[in-house]
This record gives C-alpha cells, structure tokens and sequence, in this order.
C-alpha cells in the first residue's frame, strides 16, 4: 500500500505544466527597466530584464503570481493569470 501511494505522488509531481509568460517592465515614464529580477512566488524559478526592459518566464501552473524587483522601486507582486504577455509599471 505504501509502495503505491507513492508512485501516485511521484506520477502527480511529473505532469506539472508549465507555461511561458512574457511582457515587458517599464517607469512610471513608459521607459524600459533592465535588470529588475523576475521570480515565480513561492518557487525559485526567475529571470532578468535585458536592456529593453523584457523578459521571458517558464512557469509552473498553479502558481499565478509573478514578483518584480529593483534596487530603487517598490516590489510588485502581479496575477499573471490568463496573460501570457503584459506590461509592468514599477
């Protein structure tokens, strides 16, 4: 019993989906941002800006919220559910 129980876990754990989410993080100007760190809530996955302010996330489903970070902005925490491409105002 305990054998199956955990390949059931195993086999729940192996079919998480992921999804690429895009966008873009700009100033209260509408000018780009480079550099300000992407991160998946609650995971470890995350990424940068390049230098035109974009950026692309793998992430998990399930989990709808993206944080954004900068030296010299306040941290937004966005809903990134049903968007697969947005604009971040810091």
């Amino acid at each position: 019993m305990m054998l199956f129980t955990f390949f059931l876990l195993i086999a729940a754990f192996s079919f998480a989906q992921t999804k690429v989410v895009k966008g873009k993080v700009v100033d209260e100007n509408g000018i780009a941002v480079p550099g300000v760190t992407v991160l998946q809530k609650g995971s470890k996955k995350g990424t940068q800006t390049d230098k035109d302010g974009n950026f692309s996330i793998n992430v998990t489903s399930g989990n709808n919220d993206l944080v954004f970070s900068s030296v010299g902005y306040s941290t937004q925490d966005i809903d990134i559910s049903g968007k697969p491409f947005f604009t971040v105002s810091l």
